[in-house]
């Protein structure tokens, strides 16, 4: 974790006067490597864990993994499609890189802290602290009021996606179906029981968004 907050604090200094379409450079680089390491992940859950049959353990349809495809849209894709990916970047990419940094528990609490699946789950999420950050403070994108809709849509698609799989899967994915063992959704379950899903489908689609907006808007020096 120490080692993940220097190499983020560093790769901002060190990026303060990149120019905003080096930082575009930098998303479509960043997209190929974290593609590229996914798909290893995916290899890895099928040849050595032998849990491929479970879609809950490598299908990229949680909070953090729809950071993979807003950097396709993002560094690819033109038009409002490219909006649509530097928006959840600018926002949901923070606030989801910064919970895990916060509350490392995911792969931790299945992997010691030296497999490939916690360093892979470090740099993964400290990238996603660092291009949202990047893109805010580059101004490749000036997030606005009108952008929610488009922040709570492209989450709202993924939770939905989701939500289908997990019916008829069984598997857990985007932790809307029930919390995650051993972390503090599990508090929020108890409390809400039948209300949990709608909730945290809710609370994605609109917390992170706003969480950020807040911190551009009053504390702009950030």
């Amino acid at each position: 974790l120490i080692t993940t907050v220097i190499c983020v604090v560093a790769a901002l200094k060190r990026s303060a006067h990149f120019s905003a379409e080096k930082m575009r450079q930098i998303i479509r680089s960043m997209c190929i490597i974290l593609w590229l390491l996914e798909f290893c992940k995916i290899v890895f859950k099928f040849t050595v864990d032998k849990t491929g049959s479970q879609p809950g353990t490598w299908v990229p349809l949680y909070y953090c993994s729809i950071a993979l495809f807003a950097l396709i849209l993002s560094g690819y894709a033109k038009g409002y499609a490219r909006h649509i990916g530097d928006v959840f970047l600018a926002t949901g990419s923070i606030v989801g890189g910064l919970c895990f940094l916060l509350y490392p528990s995911s792969s931790l609490l299945l992997y010691p802290w030296q497999h490939f699946m916690c360093i892979h789950s470090f740099f993964y999420h400290g990238c996603m602290v660092y291009i949202g950050a990047m893109m805010n403070r580059l101004h490749v994108i000036d997030l606005s009021y009108n952008d929610f809709a488009v922040y709570a849509l492209y989450v709202g698609f993924f939770c939905i996606l989701a939500l289908l799989v997990n019916i008829h899967t069984g598997s857990n994915l985007m932790f809307i179906s029930k919390p995650f063992t051993g972390t503090f959704l599990e508090i929020f379950y108890h409390v809400l029981y039948r209300a949990y899903t709608p909730v945290l489908i809710l609370a994605q689609m609109s917390l992170p968004f706003i969480a950020i907006l807040f911190l551009l808007k009053h504390f702009p020096q950030l």
